[in-house]
């Protein structure tokens, strides 16, 4: 320190505020997110006309039952379901992780009772802040990491975080696997994504990311070992098997489930017929490279059409479709800026991630519920803090538009508008 300068002292209050500002700051903004959520959710009570799928004007019993969400809960009520129809809607076109935290709360709570229901999502989505803010702040300066945070839960499908779904779980897991990958904790990393495979069929690919990840390190410790290299190879097969179980757990576990209950391990993926016709390989294929299914209703002229109109229940989709569209060209620019800032597995899990969200969507139906089911491609949202040093006016821009988003689809969702 130069001579004649004093070193400001630092109060009690300030190192205990820095000690815990992991959680502090987290959480304030996580509050802030839950504001904007529930001011959409206000207002769209207040001011927005009934949509097609409207539930009720209690709040709490949308948020707790709405779309798939009471499908998960029945798992924890009833149990599994599968008749061997694939035309038919039922509960085992889901993973059951959540359920599994539903049917623990039962014990002690009646799942009658929405919040007990919705508290979980809440809780996983706080807690999954503060470990998102450890760590942007492992890879980023300090402002930089503030930023990636707001951008994360600000994010549009932040109405999730209250909402009876599995999102927030599977972000908490996504991010406590990255953490332990950047520690170099292999296993501690196969155990969360292992955990992880059991909430979401897109799961699978953290957990294929984290074998890989295990796989190249143990490739380079194979070539400073002796003996040939088949044997070295050969040596490795009982450890990579155990430790791509352990990866996969969830997902093989709930394959033998359905092995067993209803001879069928498979089962979760022939029921996705009863909500769309999957074609042909040749079919799907031709869709995944040619976006049949991503161009083929001229929204943007549709979505106009419907301002001018004045009509919101023909709306809808087209606000699905271009908020949708909008994210995943947000998402592809934010990877690539993120990609020398971050390890290259976290680009590999985001590609992975997203690559398998292309083909089960874009193949079959198109992109829907993008919003939702990317959310846990953590790195695009580190993007945003890298985006911030390079360009800050774009990087500020960002969470506010995430905010304005999340305002509306809220507003949207509360009334019975399909727009997540």
């Amino acid at each position: 320190m130069p001579s004649g300068e004093t070193e400001v002292p630092v109060s009690p209050f300030m190192r205990r505020f820095r000690k815990l500002e992991w959680i502090l700051f987290p959480s304030f903004l996580y509050a802030v997110a839950l504001l904007i959520v529930f001011s959409g959710i206000w207002v769209g009570k207040n001011y927005v006309a009934r949509g097609w799928e409207y539930v009720s004007s209690d709040t709490a019993q949308v948020l707790a039952t709405m779309w798939d969400a009471k499908r998960l809960t029945s798992i924890a009520t009833q149990g599994y379901m599968w008749n061997g129809d694939p035309h038919t809607i039922q509960n085992i076109a889901y993973f059951p992780l959540y359920a599994i935290v539903e049917k623990v709360l039962g014990v002690v709570f009646s799942l009658s009772n929405p919040l007990v229901l919705i508290v979980p999502a809440i809780l996983f989505g706080l807690v999954s802040s503060w470990f998102f803010y450890l760590l942007a702040r492992r890879l980023l300066d300090p402002n930089l990491a503030r930023m990636a945070l707001a951008a994360y839960l600000f994010y549009p499908g932040n109405v999730f975080f209250v909402r009876a779904y599995p999102v927030s779980l599977m972000n908490l897991l996504a991010i406590l696997a990255l953490l332990a990958l950047l520690d170099g904790k292999l296993w501690k990393a196969a155990l969360w994504s292992g955990i992880g495979s059991l909430a979401g069929p897109l799961m699978v690919f953290l957990s294929l990311t984290v074998v890989i990840v295990w796989s190249f390190e143990q490739w380079k410790s194979l070539r400073s070992a002796s003996g040939t290299m088949m044997s070295r190879i050969s040596g490795k097969i009982p450890a990579l098997s155990a430790f791509s179980l352990a990866a996969f757990s969830g997902f093989a576990g709930f394959l033998v489930y359905q092995a067993v209950a209803f001879h069928d391990p498979l089962a979760f993926i022939r029921v996705q017929e009863a909500w769309e016709k999957s074609g042909s390989l040749v079919q799907r294929i031709y869709n995944f490279f040619f976006l049949k299914n991503m161009v083929a209703q001229n929204h943007p002229a549709h979505f106009v059409q419907a301002i001018t109109h004045g009509s919101l229940k023909h709306m809808d989709m087209h606000v699905h479709y271009l908020i949708n569209l909008f994210m995943l060209s947000a998402f592809a620019g934010l990877l690539w800026i993120q990609r020398k800032a971050t390890p290259w597995y976290f680009t590999l899990f985001a590609l992975l991630f997203l690559g398998g969200y292309w083909w089960f969507m874009a193949s079959v139906s198109g992109i829907k519920a993008t919003v939702r089911l990317i959310y846990p491609v953590i790195p695009a949202f580190l993007g945003v803090g890298v985006l911030q040093e390079k360009y800050p006016e774009l990087a500020r821009v960002l969470p506010i538009v995430f905010a304005v988003l999340s305002f509306l689809e809220s507003a949207l969702m509360m009334e019975g508008y399909w727009v997540i």
